[in-house]
């Protein structure tokens, strides 16, 4: 059977060699479809058939035009006729209309309308950048207009993170605020302003916010960048040399941002007395001659980050006194940098990852330095007199192999993000008092313990993390943990019976609640213990859990004890237990109402495991009983039960979950019934039913249901698959 197959290349700039993709034309059925706004690569590149994309009609140019202006902007008949002049003068180009409908969102004053069209350009001959240009021009704030144009310095369509991109304007001073936490909002207003305005396109990468320059606006913002301010761009480019003669004298901006460059002349020093930016990140650098910044006197913002292979820095780096920012960020190969002592100026210095093993000298100097990355070095302490100079910092990551120092972290009264290990749970402590003092939520990603325990975790900053691994908890001791925690990982640690009311206390939660692992503590009877004369139904001290993990707690018998608040486990999303060998009830009864935002049950290796819910007390099993109880997990998407051999049940009574997607069945062969029950007033029971995953055949047949025609609804999901251990998710 013949099939025909079609290869596009899109947005095609120069004459490509097909011999290279394999020569597809030479295949019978192969067919090639290029786009390009060059005529001459078209020819170039010997194509058969040209087809020109035509401009959009008037209708159809003013139905793009109107939904760019968004349904907020109410037109009125007057306003639409200037509305359609505006939209004519784009001579049809769509991104030129989009553009420009962004520009004009929310405006109804007819005044402004008559404004805009006054001004704008009455010479379009279908050029797009004139009206892309006339769109950044309608901005008329510098500030916005100067992070737009600064977008340019990265590659071309590239995904630009929000948090990287608004970090950089931090060190170039392009937005303002009290703290931190100010400039990160101004920094979001911004952007937010100008995707909103069409200038940029929100997106996200790996799940992360982010956005990006279209490749139109991209040139239209290097030619604007020609003059005033003056960039030199050559981000993202193949293999390069530096040419001392590109380097004109105002220039303002310099980028190579993830560019291969394959040698810097010995001995060059371009002469650039105005450059305030130069980003050499991810270069692939070596080497630096001596004297190549002895001319940058102006230089503000120093990007040497992630050239792995660059080990040494030339000496003029010291003299470079109106420094703002200096990163060296992955540098593996750097053993050591430059004295410090003379950038007073620095606001940012980060040497993370690097190879350096010893404080930058003068570094005590940097009285202004709000941002210090020196997470990954190998740096075991620092000397006593350092940070308590360093009063303006907002961020602070420390190696994991330096036993944080409690005392001068005191003194850091701005302190906004931090990351860091405390040796033990008395250095922590003392840190954390000191915190409590302000009301303030803050980031931060703590680790309690010896470092050779927490080998396999890395920082996160941007969240709020303790880790708590390998350390003796006396039963009395109660740890508070910092406002607004997301995560909390307690693992190796002796000493606890549980975890929860008495030992690990918080002010607050994040607003969804703790997502929470514990794991290889073998002393924990109880998640959470209330003693019978404690009511924790009010108290501000009372986890709330988002998701809950628990792993190799061989004394673990309950989840719970006493009485414990609703909000609790009201929130809980995600439940996964492994290999608590102890427990058998996994849900008591008068859990069950506080269970219904439960998405995710996973149960594996629970050797002593009998009931999912468990019967009430005292309750036997009696036909009567079981048939009156209804469980009800509105919410379940997944369930997984694996290598339960004594699992006998999973409710004594009926269980509704409607809104099942996924089950996974293995090695449970005590386990007789399924209690799954729909309504039949139900007219699409389990409407979300993808698969439905067992070990054993015989076994699947050979199941009990609470209702027949169920196992009917489940049979064309079933697969039977060999299901590891190591299957775990």
């Amino acid at each position: 059977m013949n099939k025909m197959v079609i290869i596009i290349l899109d947005d095609v700039w120069n004459r490509l060699c097909l011999e290279k993709l394999g020569d597809p034309l030479s295949v019978e059925g192969y067919k090639l479809i290029l786009t390009t706004r060059s005529n001459e690569e078209c020819l170039k590149m010997g194509c058969q058939k040209l087809l020109k994309v035509k401009t959009l009609n008037a209708d159809d140019a003013w139905e793009l035009f109107r939904k760019g202006l968004g349904f907020e902007t109410q037109l009125s008949p007057d306003i639409e006729i200037v509305a359609k002049s505006m939209a004519e003068r784009c001579e049809g180009l769509p991104l030129g209309l989009i553009t420009l409908a962004g520009s004009m969102r929310g405006v109804t004053d007819i005044r402004e309308w008559r404004n805009a069209l006054n001004e704008f350009p009455k010479d379009m001959e279908s050029d797009v950048f004139k009206v892309l240009k006339y769109s950044y021009d309608r901005l008329r704030d510098t500030t916005m207009q100067e992070c737009f144009l600064y977008c340019a310095l990265y590659p071309e369509d590239r995904k630009i993170l929000r948090d990287e991109l608004i970090g950089r304007f931090i060190m170039e001073g392009l937005v303002k605020g009290s703290s931190r936490e100010d400039e990160f909002n101004h920094g979001h207003t911004i952007l937010n302003k100008l995707v909103k305005l069409c200038l940029l396109e929100a997106t996200d990468d790996w799940g992360a916010d982010a956005v990006r320059m279209h490749d139109l606006l991209r040139e239209m913002a290097l030619q604007i960048t020609t003059d005033k301010p003056r960039y030199l761009v050559r981000a993202g480019i193949g293999p390069q040399v530096l040419e001392e003669q590109d380097w004109v004298s105002n220039l303002d901006r310099v980028s190579f941002y993830h560019s291969e460059i394959k040698r810097i002349p010995e001995g060059m020093a371009p002469n650039c007395p105005t450059l305030s930016t130069l980003i050499l990140c991810n270069c692939y650098l070596t080497m630096i001659p001596g004297p190549f910044f002895q001319y940058m006197n102006n230089l503000q913002v120093l990007d040497l980050s992630d050239n792995s292979e660059l080990m040494d820095l030339p000496s003029c780096i010291s003299n470079l006194e109106s420094l703002r920012a200096l990163s060296l960020r992955g540098c593996e190969q750097l053993k050591s940098v430059p004295p410090l002592g003379k950038l007073k100026n620095l606001r940012v210095l980060d040497v993370s990852y690097t190879g350096i093993k010893e404080v930058p000298q003068g570094m005590e100097n940097l009285v202004k330095l709000k941002v210090l990355g020196m997470g990954g070095i190998h740096l075991e302490e620092l000397p006593k007199e350092i940070l308590p100079k360093l009063s303006h910092l907002q961020y602070l990551n420390l190696p994991l192999c330096m036993n944080a120092p409690a005392e001068d972290l005191t003194s850091l009264e701005q302190l906004e993000e931090f990351a860091g290990r405390f040796c033990d749970l008395h250095n922590f402590h003392k840190f954390m008092s000191s915190q409590h003092k302000y009301e303030k939520v803050w980031c931060y990603d703590i680790f309690v313990g010896q470092g050779n325990s927490l080998h396999l975790d890395t920082f996160v900053l941007k969240q709020r993390r303790v880790i708590v691994g390998d350390c003796t908890i006396e039963a009395a001791t109660s740890i508070f943990l910092p406002r607004g925690i997301d995560i909390l990982k307690i693992w190796k640690c002796h000493g606890l019976s549980s975890c929860f009311v008495e030992n690990f206390l918080s002010r607050t939660t994040s607003s969804r609640g703790l997502t929470c692992r514990i794991a290889n503590c073998d002393e924990i009877e109880w998640i959470v213990n209330v003693p019978s004369d404690r009511d924790t139904t009010t108290d501000p001290h009372c986890i709330s859990f988002h998701s809950l993990e628990v792993t190799d707690l061989q004394n673990l018998v309950g989840l719970c004890k006493g009485k414990i608040a609703s909000h609790t486990f009201s929130g809980l999303t995600k439940f996964e237990i492994r290999y608590c060998s102890r427990m058998k009830k996994l849900f008591p009864q008068a859990m069950l109402q506080d269970l219904k935002n439960l998405e995710v049950l996973y149960v594996l290796g629970c050797s002593e495991m009998e009931e999912i819910i468990g019967r009430e007390e005292g309750e036997g099993s009696s036909q009567s009983s079981s048939t009156s109880t209804i469980a009800d997990f509105p919410k379940l998407k997944e369930l997984k039960l694996i290598d339960l051999l004594e699992l006998k049940s999973i409710c004594e009574g009926k269980l509704m979950c409607d809104s099942l997607e996924y089950m996974k069945f293995a090695r449970c062969p005590k386990l007789k019934r399924l209690p799954f029950y729909t309504p039949t007033t139900n007219e699409r029971p389990f409407p979300s039913l993808r698969q439905i995953e067992v070990d054993d055949e015989n076994w699947w047949e050979r199941l009990e249901w609470e209702q027949s025609h169920v196992k009917t609804l489940f049979q064309p999901f079933r697969s039977l698959e060999e299901i590891e251990d190591d299957c775990w998710e």
